[in-house]
């Protein structure tokens, strides 16, 4: 198992990373109110905006307003809302996640058209799709049944039918409830599955199989909240928020870097990098992440490619201090009221 320590250090990211910015069309289509989460498949950008438009949304590279997927409404159909989604290359699908119906929605990935839908027959609160057609679940409040040897299990495997071949994690605090701050908790990068759970610092590789750890996440002179005291409530949010332990982390992973956000208590967020081939890393709070970058703006991860990690600009930020001359002319020139600006950034 490999320790990744992200460390503070005076440093400036800009001098690390270079940046690509899609400016997203407004229309009253595509007007965007929260963005959940970002994939980048075969030249178009999908966002999910999972608690306010309830809808996917597809741009193409250059910004420009595609499409929606599937439709709202409590149809055979239609996703009552949209809480998570996958895309399948192999199978030309995606994959929607409607929680409220406890089921997913297949859509053809070529013209967006319904093609079936599939009952989950238990609880679930992350979904992947593995090698062979196979399916990853994770569950906060972990599996109980005995069978299968699933007791006390955060992760389970299922077949393309979703019954149970296999189960990981040992589920050591079992909450229904969730704070994490992604979509995130279940991911691909350069072809393997990762997860982990956003309250312990370890990263599991996830096959048909099953899981092993891999990595254990340290971020400097923070602790993660110990198992006894998460026991003492298991809606355990407030509680924690009065602490210094890590609240919720999550990970974005490209070809190069792990790039880590965490919460504190109530605080604002912490943002790390982490150098996979030098194994460098680095860890700033909000303001300094934003000096660092020299954007000057707050950037808010949402999802990563093999190349590049993928966050967004929201408009209604002040301009004047913003040392990237590209990106103040596209907020210069854009209102508040319209779409972010996604921004892809790698190593130089």
């Amino acid at each position: 198992m490999e320790e990744i320590i992200f460390s503070k250090k005076d440093i400036l990211l800009e001098h690390y990373l270079e940046y690509k910015f899609i400016p997203l069309e407004t229309c009253d289509e595509s007007l965007l109110g929260h963005l959940t989460k970002v994939e980048i498949v075969e030249d178009k950008i999908y966002i999910l905006d999972a608690y306010i438009g309830h809808n996917i949304y597809v741009f193409d590279m250059n910004g420009k307003f595609l499409s929606t997927i599937g439709e709202k409404g409590s149809g055979p159909k239609e996703f009552v809302s949209p809480f998570d989604f996958i895309i399948d290359t192999k199978n030309r699908s995606i994959i929607i996640d409607d929680r409220h119906k406890q089921r997913l929605l297949y859509y053809n990935l070529d013209n967006y058209e319904f093609v079936t839908s599939k009952k989950i027959p238990f609880s679930y609160t992350d979904f992947h799709l593995l090698e062979n057609d196979c399916f990853v679940f994770l569950y906060m409040a972990g599996y109980d049944t005995t069978e299968r040897g699933r007791e006390g299990k955060y992760a389970v495997i299922t077949d393309s039918s979703f019954d149970i071949i296999n189960s990981f994690y040992d589920a050591d605090f079992r909450s229904h409830y969730s704070s994490s701050i992604s979509k995130n908790r279940i991911y691909k990068s350069n072809q393997k599955t990762y997860l982990y759970h956003h309250l312990f610092p370890y990263v599991h590789e996830v096959d048909a199989k099953g899981g092993r750890c891999v990595h254990k996440i340290s971020f400097d002179s923070f602790s993660f909240p110990p198992t006894d005291a998460l026991k003492v409530d298991k809606e355990y949010s407030e509680k924690l928020s009065k602490t210094d332990y890590i609240s919720a982390y999550a990970l974005y992973e490209s070809s190069e870097l792990i790039f880590s956000q965490f919460t504190k208590g109530i605080g604002p967020p912490y943002f790390g990098l982490y150098n996979k081939k030098e194994k460098e890393s680095f860890l700033f709070d909000l303001r300094n992440f934003a000096m660092s970058s020299g954007l000057e703006v707050v950037m808010i991860p949402r999802g990563a490619t093999d190349d590049y990690i993928i966050a967004s600009i929201a408009m209604s930020q002040p301009v004047e201090n913003i040392r990237n001359q590209k990106l103040k002319e596209l907020i210069e020139n854009r209102a508040s009221d319209e779409n972010p600006i996604i921004c892809l950034f790698k190593l130089k």
